[in-house]
């Protein structure tokens, strides 16, 4: 039970990272909407190939093997990808300050 709990919260932490630098890398909303699109469907595909997996009996730990495996593959582009993201705030005015005049 704790486990499930473990992994449901891991999840939900994986995606909002993902969603927070897929957020970073644009301010144009067509281009997030595709880079979104495509977040969503490597994930549909990967549900997919999980149900799959299930289907054809693999052992529980074979399972748990791929998932770490999988995993720990995708922390170097990653990493790659978060350092590479850059503020960009196009269009932003600087605040401007109030004076109260006399």
């Amino acid at each position: 039970m704790i486990l499930f709990m473990y992994c449901g919260l891991a999840d939900s932490l994986v995606q909002t990272y993902a969603y927070w630098i897929l957020g970073a890398l644009s301010n144009d909303t067509k281009t997030l909407s595709g880079y979104v699109g495509y977040y969503k469907g490597v994930q549909s595909f990967g549900a997919a190939m999980a149900w799959l997996i299930e289907y054809n009996g693999v052992l529980y730990r074979w399972q748990l093997l791929i998932c770490f495996a999988l995993a720990a593959a995708f922390i170097p582009p990653t990493l790659l990808v978060a350092l590479g993201v850059k503020d960009t705030e196009e269009g932003a005015e600087e605040p401007k300050q109030l004076s109260v005049s006399d």
